[in-house]
């Protein structure tokens, strides 16, 4: 009908991140008070959320994907260390259990975007900051869930905050931002 609907309320002020696996969306939200990665989950078919474990990490800001049944969290903010993370983690819907995978073998970045496709995922893009340093990157990630690898794809122009969509399996990604502008 090409019509929005009003769904079920979040419950919550904001979503840090968002996934979806098959029928399902997931957010993770930062609870202010207790500091804890809440995880919710929402169910298109009942139009219902409900609260899943929560995610052991304390980065936000991180980047996240989904292939086939299984999301993915990697990189963010880590408030504990100051600066960006390279921490990896998969989530298991059925069993609502994350595992902490490897690191990611590249530079830890902020608001990077995070895409999934079929068979692969891609962090790309993002702010890195550290203790040393700060940029706005362009390098973008290729995973492979069967052999737990990252391979480097060709670099785009710098940004953060970009935006991305999956159509038949084909990454598109634009938008974003630099220091001094708007893409």
């Amino acid at each position: 009908t090409n019509l929005f609907s009003i769904k079920a309320p979040l419950g919550f002020a904001s979503a840090t991140q968002l996934f979806s696996i098959g029928n399902k969306g997931y957010c993770v939200v930062l609870d202010t008070t207790t500091f804890v990665r809440q995880v919710w989950e929402y169910d298109t078919q009942t139009d219902n959320w409900q609260m899943k474990n929560p995610l052991p990490t304390d980065s936000y800001d991180f980047a996240c994907f989904s292939i086939g049944g299984t999301g993915y969290i990697g990189s963010g903010w880590d408030d504990n260390i100051g600066w960006s993370t390279t921490t990896f983690y998969s989530y298991d819907p059925i069993q609502d259990l994350w595992t902490q995978k490897p690191d990611l073998p590249f530079t830890s970045r902020e608001f990077a975007l995070g895409l999934g496709t079929s068979t692969k995922g891609y962090i790309g893009f993002g702010d890195v900051a550290t203790a040393q340093s700060s940029a706005v990157l362009g390098d973008i990630y290729e995973y492979d869930p069967v052999f737990e690898t990252w391979r480097a794809l060709p670099s785009l122009s710098p940004r953060n905050a970009a935006v991305g969509f999956i159509i038949n399996d084909q990454v598109y990604c634009g938008g974003g931002r630099i220091p001094s502008s708007y893409f």
